[in-house]
Order: structure tokens, then sequence, then C-alpha cells
């Protein structure tokens, strides 16, 4: 359901088809290259997160159960879950573990074109998947704003995180655009956000949450503030 959303943007269809590259039409529309495409999606999201734990972990033995505990659990298909249209893995899973790759190549080496590009990335990753793309831009956003910044030398990071920013609007109203001229007429954005409306208003699938306070509360503000002080303390290497 949700791979068509990005195809519900255009009111023709084979025009949109025409301007997105071949492969994601050949994945939205048969169901033969859809299994080999999503496999491979599916390996390089799992492959990219096994790689980002790689740099983090030392301990060999820790580092092999954590990439056992990943292709475990994210390799759904492979032990008969029920997942008819892939929209966990690799769909919602695909940008949000390449970003892991987008983080470390930052770390590697900054500056505004590569700033520039991961909004690029980040802008794509918004159009496959509502959900998980506006999750990723965030989350790059707010790396790229605290990587390395400092009282001193908060204005380099700032104007990173604004040319990132500025390069996904732009990239994606130049997508728009496109859109609306291979369909000969404005995009429905309504469209985009149909499945997300569904969803929520009919409760499909959902987990039903108890009214606060309640003891869940505490967990989640447990997990809140040890990822906080965690950062915290890994950006800041004197409070390690």
């Amino acid at each position: 359901m949700e791979a068509h959303a990005w195809l519900m943007l255009s009111r023709n269809t084979a025009a949109t088809e025409k301007f997105f590259p071949c492969c994601l039409a050949i994945w939205a529309h048969h169901p033969w290259p859809h299994n080999h495409s999503s496999c491979c999606a599916d390996c390089a999201a799992l492959l990219s997160i096994v790689a980002f734990c790689a740099g983090l972990i030392r301990n060999p033995l820790i580092l092999v159960a954590c990439c056992l505990s990943v292709l475990l659990i994210l390799n759904r298909t492979s032990y008969g879950v029920a997942d008819p249209y892939f929209q966990y893995t690799p769909l919602r899973l695909f940008f949000p573990a390449l970003s892991f790759v987008a983080v470390m190549s930052w770390q590697s080496r900054q500056g505004l074109g590569r700033a520039a590009l991961l909004g690029a990335f980040a802008a794509v990753g918004v159009l496959t998947n509502l959900d998980s793309g506006v999750c990723v831009v965030g989350a790059l956003a707010i790396f790229i704003l605290i990587h390395r910044a400092s009282a001193e030398t908060w204005k380099r990071p700032l104007l990173d995180a604004s040319v990132f920013l500025v390069s996904t609007g732009v990239v994606l109203s130049d997508i728009m655009l496109a859109l609306s001229a291979k369909g000969h007429g404005w995009v429905d954005l309504g469209s985009f956000v149909r499945y997300q409306r569904a969803v929520l208003q009919s409760g499909l699938l959902m987990l039903p949450m108890p009214d606060p306070p309640h003891v869940w509360l505490v967990g989640v503000a447990c997990a809140a503030v040890t990822l906080t002080r965690y950062g915290l303390a890994w950006h800041l290497p004197m409070e390690r």
C-alpha cells in the first residue's frame, strides 16, 4: 500500500514513472523484480547498521552478539513474519539505516557541500516514506548541529545545519515541481498523507496507550534521561 504513496503525488502515474528512477517504478509495479529489489534494499539496510555498530563496539564478542541480534530482529521475512507489502523492512528501515552511513561520512569529513548532499539524501527519504523520512531529516539536522559544536564554535555547525535543511527543502520543491510538470497539474499532497491519516483514524495495528499518569511513563523517562545523558557525555569528552 504505502509503496505506492509517492506515485499518488502526481495525477499522471505514467508521467511520474518517467521522472523517477526505473528501479523505483519496477519496485512499485512488478512483483518479481520487487522481491529482488526489496531483498537488496533490506541487505543494504542491515549492512549499514552492522557497519555503524562495528564503529562503536570494540569487543569482538559483543559485536558478534550485536550483529546477530540485528539480523534476527530486523530480517523479518526470513522466519515467516507476515509483512505482505514490506512496509517495515525495507520500506521504513531503508533510509534510517542508510542515515548511519551518512553520519559516519559526516564524522569523517564536514563541509557545506556534504551538508547539501545529506539534505538531498534526506529529501529522497521523505518522498520514499513520510514517516521514517521526517525522522531522518530531524535526526540528521540535530546531529549536524551538535557535532563538534561548542560555545566558541557554534556558528559553523549552525551554518552546516542550515545548508542541510535548505538543501532538503530545495530538493523536495524541485521534485514536486518536476512531478507537477510531468503530471500536467499540481501534485496532490493530501494523497501523500492518506495512508497515515487512515491509520490514525482507524487505529489499525496500533497499540492502545494508557492515559497518563501511568507507570509506562517512568520507563520512557528513564530511557530519555539515559540517552540524553549519554549523548551529552559523548559530546563533552571531559564529562566521560
